[in-house]
């Protein structure tokens, strides 16, 4: 069973042509995220995957489990890099 996504919103990214695009954050990594565009804007489409700083996307703070993110952030940091999606499915 899947816990729910992490979504968030870009901020300050492409000169703003992306502020405001939801996103599902994928990975987390020790120069910031990667997530997949939630819906399309401009020359960007509905799917792709963008890297972001820390400081570009805004975790909406009432769908997230920062217990998992946080591991999820520690683990990158230490060069254990995983997908969300994998620490995330429960296998049973």
């Amino acid at each position: 069973m899947r816990t729910k996504p992490i979504i968030g919103t870009i901020v300050g990214v492409f000169y703003g042509a992306l502020d405001g695009v939801q996103a599902q954050l994928i990975r987390i990594t020790k120069l910031g995220y990667t997530v997949e565009l939630l819906e399309s804007k401009d020359a960007f489409h509905k799917g792709d995957r963008v890297h972001l700083s820390v400081t570009e996307f805004t975790i909406n703070r009432g769908e997230i489990n920062y217990k998992i993110a946080m591991q999820s952030l520690h683990n990158g940091v230490n060069g254990k890099h995983k997908s969300l999606a994998a620490q995330t499915t429960n296998v049973g």
